[in-house]
């Protein structure tokens, strides 16, 4: 069985990007809204999570063929709740977690939030200049997977 990767993320592109990586390694389950996410990270037993990765502002959607739209005018989700929300309403996991959101002051909020919950989060933004960081962390977390 693949680890399973959860993300909170409304970008089609950055899916795409980590999928053409980690696809054959991890099983990538994303959705664009908190309520979603949070359901999923609930339903999935906590042993076949090899992590989550959090966005901060979630001003997008996708449409029925997975284009990009915009559902609000702020950088929140269509219930109006961002990947702080997400944070301070997980329920606890034992699982690292990433913060790639290019919003400083979001990381910020979602790493004291997790903290409080005894969980660990790593920031590193998802900028092109880190993705060989991004790479790096992520493959740390699925290597041990495939050594059980």
């Amino acid at each position: 069985m693949k680890p399973k990767i959860l993300i909170l993320e409304d970008s089609i592109e950055r899916i795409n990007w980590i999928k053409s990586i980690f696809d054959d390694h991890a099983d990538i389950q994303w959705k664009d809204n908190v309520a979603d996410f949070l359901q999923l990270v609930e339903v999935i037993p906590e042993n076949e999570l090899a992590c989550l990765i959090f966005d901060h502002d979630l001003p997008l959607g996708c449409d029925t063929t997975n284009e990009p739209v915009y559902i609000q005018n702020n950088l929140n989700d269509s219930n109006d709740q961002n990947g702080y929300d997400a944070a301070c309403l997980l329920p606890y996991r034992n699982v690292p977690c990433l913060i790639w959101s290019v919003n400083p002051r979001g990381r910020d909020r979602i790493e004291a939030a997790l903290k409080d919950k005894g969980m660990v989060g790593k920031q590193i933004s998802f900028l092109s200049v880190h993705y060989p960081a991004l790479v790096d962390w992520l493959t740390k977390v699925i290597v041990p997977w495939h050594r059980k």
